[in-house]
């Protein structure tokens, strides 16, 4: 279908002026000369399930290339948004107001023109479990902008681009406060600042990350994290590359950041800063150096990972980071893991585990070498034989 009209609120295959629920619904290949390229809803919207791909806003002031909602919230869970483009903003999807995005995968879509490649959002934004995977923008937040609050639980940012001169967030940028937990960022890339984070903190709220992984990120700044303000408390975090990445791998313009339990390795510069400060402590460095004091218990030292090339920033049993933590009131690792577990608490986003799973769903020959829930024996034989 095609929309022609360029006014406001077109919507190629879905135009909705009232509250629009859409269950395992199926939108392709639409087109609209203004915004939502498949859908646009000027009311809340709630969205389970179904597909919304190929769908495109082709206007150069288009916003939301399969999805825009406006004068509402949007709720999406369990959808799949890919490969659709908008000429601004929210190459996938574009909201005009709050969003709550579960379970989803956005994948694949272009923001040709400005902001978000794959969800932009104007108020506040929570994100658990979305895999957010190859999108692209021109101006900021490859993979997701979020112009006000944002919370961020599990899930993956995977070669997300922000693509255009001095482009900012290869993955998500965040313009107000951040809560990111557990979350994986990988292989993202901004020509500018932020390869995987631009956090800019507008307002100076206190923020956190933790349990996350950042690695393989790339960006002149701050390839893993740019932090504009400050109020950061970076908590139980892995920042590496599986090689040495140019630049630095976190980038501290003002304020100041509070990094613990964290391991830092392999970038030209570990922690670089304008008029930035470091309070940190009981972190681990590897071929990341920095002028910065990063305390009296942090650690220059190999971490040992179990095979960075193909990814795995897993801890090795005999890791310096093993043991080398402090107490953050932080109970689990980005797997699930407890922590402690061992000789303490172990230093980035993983735990070395000493206990190994059964899960029915687990596989004995396949999955069950290392302990720990990711890793899951079929049965009680097949776990007691491999920890043995």
């Amino acid at each position: 279908n095609t929309a022609t009209v360029d006014t406001f609120g077109s919507g190629g295959g879905v135009n909705a002026t009232a509250a629009l629920t859409l269950t395992n619904a199926t939108v392709l290949s639409n087109t609209s000369n203004s915004d939502g390229g498949g859908v646009i809803v000027a009311a809340p919207a709630t969205i389970i399930g179904g597909s919304y791909q190929g769908n495109r806003a082709t206007s150069i002031y288009g916003s939301g290339g399969a999805i825009f909602v406006y004068n509402g919230s949007l709720t999406l869970r369990d959808a799949t948004v890919s490969n659709n483009w908008a000429g601004a903003n929210g190459g996938g999807i574009s909201v005009n107001g709050a969003a709550t995005i579960s379970g989803a995968t956005l994948a694949g879509n272009t923001a040709n023109g400005d902001q978000g490649g794959g969800l932009n959002v104007s108020a506040a934004l929570v994100i658990t479990d979305v895999l957010v995977l190859r999108n692209t923008s021109t101006s900021s937040g490859g993979g997701v902008y979020a112009a006000d609050t944002v919370a961020v639980t599990g899930g993956s940012f995977q070669n997300n681009a922000c693509a255009a001169a001095g482009c900012i967030g290869g993955g998500l940028y965040a313009y107000r406060q951040a809560a990111i937990d557990s979350v994986r960022f990988s292989g993202n890339a901004a020509t500018g600042s932020g390869g995987a984070l631009y956090l800019n903190n507008q307002g100076r709220s206190t923020q956190q990350i933790v349990n996350t992984l950042l690695d393989g990120n790339s960006a002149p700044q701050g390839a893993g994290l740019y932090d504009s303000r400050g109020g950061t408390t970076i908590l139980f975090t892995t920042v590496a590359s599986p090689t040495v990445g140019a630049g630095s791998a976190i980038y501290l313009a003002a304020g100041t950041v509070a990094i613990t339990d964290t391991v830092v390795a392999s970038y030209t510069t570990g922690i670089d800063a304008g008029s930035g400060a470091l309070a940190g402590d009981y972190n681990l460095f590897y071929n990341a150096p920095t002028t910065l004091v990063t305390g009296t218990h942090s650690l220059t030292a190999d971490p040992r990972f179990r095979a960075p090339a193909a990814g795995n920033y897993r801890l090795l049993a005999a890791s310096p980071a093993v043991g080398a933590g402090v107490n953050v009131s932080v109970t689990v690792d980005l797997d699930g893991a407890a922590r402690p577990q061992g000789s303490g608490y172990d230093l980035g986003a993983y735990q070395v585990n000493t206990v190994w799973y059964v899960d029915p769903a687990g596989d004995d020959g396949n999955t069950c070498f290392f302990p720990g829930p990711a890793n899951a024996c079929r049965t009680i034989g097949g776990a007691l034989g491999k920890a043995q």
